[in-house]
C-alpha cells in the first residue's frame, strides 16, 4: 500500500488530454462535411453527368473514410477513458487506504506520548 496522490494526479490529466480529444473529434466531421460540399460545388461547375457522379463517388469515399476514421478515434477514446477511470477509482480507493492507516498511526503515536507524559 503507497500513497497514490501523484498517480491520481497523473490519471487526472490523462483524463483531460482525453476530452481535449475528444472536442476536437468534431473536427473531422466538419473535414468531411467540407468536403463533401466542396465536392458537390466542383460537380455543379462542372457540369458534366459523368464527372459529376464521379465527383459524387469521391466524396463519398473520403467523407467516409474520414467519418470510420473519426469513428474508430471516438471508441478508442471512450474504451482509453473506462481504463482510466477503473485505475483512477483503484488508486483513489489504495490512497484512501494508505491515509487511513497513516492517521491510524499517528493517532497511536500521539495516544502513547499522551499515556507516556501522565496523561
Amino acid at each position: 500500500m503507497a500513497c497514490r496522490c501523484a498517480d491520481i494526479g497523473n490519471v487526472n490529466v490523462d483524463l483531460n488530454t482525453l476530452a481535449q480529444a475528444e472536442g476536437r473529434l468534431a473536427a473531422l466531421d466538419t473535414a468531411a462535411s467540407g468536403v463533401e460540399e466542396a465536392t458537390r460545388s466542383l460537380a455543379s461547375a462542372v457540369g458534366t453527368a459523368v464527372e459529376v457522379s464521379m465527383a459524387g463517388v469521391s466524396s463519398d469515399i473520403y467523407s467516409k473514410g474520414v467519418r470510420d476514421a473519426r469513428g474508430k478515434i471516438a471508441s478508442d477514446v471512450r474504451a482509453k477513458r473506462a481504463d482510466l477511470q477503473a485505475t483512477l477509482k483503484a488508486y483513489q480507493e489504495e490512497d484512501r487506504a494508505y491515509h487511513a492507516e497513516q492517521d491510524r498511526k499517528a493517532a497511536e503515536e500521539r495516544q502513547r506520548k499522551q499515556e507516556g507524559n501522565g496523561g
